[in-house]
């Protein structure tokens, strides 16, 4: 470890800064090592206070650097103390946000299952609404066949007898134009065969006619 410092020195290189605090591991406050650290730290720091005290008294007749190292080692136990006040306020504080933080986890959780469960929920009523809707869908499709098979047959049973009664008065009516034609055709025969009998008839006259006068010319 010297080696490394006089090697450093001699090339020029800067010495880390360390704070003796970023070496200690608070959950090893209580082992041997650290133990004898402070107390060599506490052996060194009388030695340093005693001769700092004589010399001052020697050469100056006064106590001022014992006043400041007494004075430094209050500041220090004052500020120790403000710390461990910080240090409760700050667990206090860390406590209350840890359940505020359980708090909020668990208000988390409890939505997600009510969303969860309100999901599941939509889907249930979403399935049903869709099974309900395609059972009715059917009932409304065969209602319709039902009602207008319903109404065909209505429609025929009050057209059977109209049509009866059509269809019978168009039998009769071809009948009777059947008849008449027949009687007409007759008629017109007869009236034929006189036609050509009187024509005939009048044929013969004008021969006769013709032939006396060609005798009373001649």
């Amino acid at each position: 470890m010297d080696m490394n410092l006089h090697l450093n020195d001699k090339y020029g290189i800067k010495r880390e800064v360390l704070d003796e605090v970023d070496s200690i591991k608070p959950n090893k406050l209580h082992c041997n090592e650290y133990k004898l650290k402070k107390l060599l730290k506490d052996r060194e720091l009388i030695i340093k206070v005693l001769k700092g005290a004589y010399i001052d008294m020697s050469e100056h007749g006064n106590i001022l650097v014992l006043k400041e190292y007494i004075s430094e080692i209050s500041k220090t136990y004052n500020d120790r103390e403000i710390l461990i006040l910080v240090e409760g306020r700050n667990r206090q504080v860390k406590r209350d946000l840890n359940k505020q933080l359980r708090q909020q986890r668990n208000h988390i959780k409890s939505v997600l299952y009510q969303t969860e469960c309100n999901i599941k929920d939509l889907c249930s009523r979403f399935e049903d609404a869709s099974i309900y809707a395609n059972i009715r869908g059917r009932y409304v499709d065969g209602w319709q066949r039902a009602r207008h098979e319903q109404l065909e047959f209505a429609l025929k049973d009050k057209e059977y007898a109209p049509s009866q009664n059509i269809e019978l008065h168009k039998r009769k009516t071809q009948q009777e134009q059947q008849v008449h034609t027949e009687e007409t055709l007759e008629k017109i025969e007869v009236w034929v065969n006189k036609y050509d009998v009187d024509m005939e008839q009048i044929d013969l006259k004008i021969q006769i006619a013709r032939n006396k006068w060609l005798i009373c010319q001649a």
